[in-house]
Protein backbone atom coordinates (compact mmCIF):
# COMPACT_ATOMS: atom_id res chain seq x y z
CA UNK A 1 0.00 0.00 0.00
CA UNK A 2 1.37 3.41 -0.91
CA UNK A 3 2.05 5.72 2.04
CA UNK A 4 -0.49 8.23 0.79
CA UNK A 5 -3.22 5.54 0.78
CA UNK A 6 -2.61 4.71 4.44
CA UNK A 7 -4.28 7.91 5.60
CA UNK A 8 -7.43 7.30 3.57
CA UNK A 9 -7.97 4.05 5.50
CA UNK A 10 -8.46 6.03 8.72
CA UNK A 11 -12.06 6.83 9.64
CA UNK A 12 -13.15 10.42 8.85
CA UNK A 13 -13.83 10.79 12.59
CA UNK A 14 -10.20 10.00 13.53
CA UNK A 15 -9.17 12.32 16.40
CA UNK A 16 -12.28 14.45 15.82
CA UNK A 17 -11.79 16.67 18.89
CA UNK A 18 -8.22 17.51 17.89
CA UNK A 19 -9.26 18.00 14.26
CA UNK A 20 -11.87 20.57 15.36
CA UNK A 21 -9.23 22.50 17.30
CA UNK A 22 -6.73 22.46 14.42
CA UNK A 23 -9.40 23.38 11.87
CA UNK A 24 -10.34 26.32 14.09
CA UNK A 25 -6.75 27.52 14.04
CA UNK A 26 -6.51 27.06 10.28
CA UNK A 27 -9.85 28.74 9.60
CA UNK A 28 -8.98 31.77 11.72
CA UNK A 29 -5.43 32.06 10.40
CA UNK A 30 -3.96 31.48 13.85
CA UNK A 31 -0.77 29.57 14.49
CA UNK A 32 -0.21 26.86 17.03
CA UNK A 33 1.95 23.95 18.06
CA UNK A 34 1.14 20.29 18.41
CA UNK A 35 3.09 19.04 21.40
CA UNK A 36 3.15 15.59 22.93
CA UNK A 37 5.32 12.74 24.07
CA UNK A 38 6.97 10.35 21.65
CA UNK A 39 4.39 7.83 20.48
CA UNK A 40 1.38 10.00 21.30
CA UNK A 41 0.36 10.25 17.63
CA UNK A 42 1.39 13.81 16.73
CA UNK A 43 2.76 12.81 13.33
CA UNK A 44 -0.24 10.61 12.55
CA UNK A 45 -2.58 13.50 13.33
CA UNK A 46 -0.65 15.98 11.19
CA UNK A 47 -0.32 13.61 8.23
CA UNK A 48 -3.99 12.65 8.48
CA UNK A 49 -4.91 16.34 8.46
CA UNK A 50 -2.68 17.06 5.44
CA UNK A 51 -3.60 13.99 3.38
CA UNK A 52 -7.40 14.13 3.84
CA UNK A 53 -8.47 17.45 2.39
CA UNK A 54 -12.14 16.40 2.22
CA UNK A 55 -12.14 15.65 5.95
CA UNK A 56 -10.46 19.00 6.66
CA UNK A 57 -13.03 20.82 4.51
CA UNK A 58 -15.84 19.18 6.53
CA UNK A 59 -14.46 20.94 9.62
CA UNK A 60 -14.31 24.25 7.69
CA UNK A 61 -17.80 24.57 6.16
CA UNK A 62 -17.53 28.37 5.86
CA UNK A 63 -14.18 28.39 4.07
CA UNK A 64 -14.36 30.63 1.02
CA UNK A 65 -11.81 28.52 -0.88
CA UNK A 66 -10.17 25.10 -0.54
CA UNK A 67 -7.21 24.87 1.79
CA UNK A 68 -4.18 22.70 1.06
CA UNK A 69 -1.72 21.77 3.79
CA UNK A 70 1.83 20.50 3.44
CA UNK A 71 3.43 18.43 6.20
CA UNK A 72 7.09 19.10 6.94
CA UNK A 73 8.57 16.45 9.21
CA UNK A 74 11.82 17.77 10.68
CA UNK A 75 12.63 14.36 12.14
CA UNK A 76 13.29 13.10 8.61
CA UNK A 77 16.11 15.53 7.91
CA UNK A 78 19.34 13.91 6.80
CA UNK A 79 22.00 13.52 9.46
CA UNK A 80 25.14 15.64 9.23
CA UNK A 81 27.36 13.14 11.03
CA UNK A 82 29.20 10.06 9.80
Amino acid sequence: MAMRDVWTSYAPTYRANEMRILAGWIGSGASGSIVGLVGSGRSNLVYFLCENSTVLQSYLPNASRPIALVAVDLYDLPSDNL
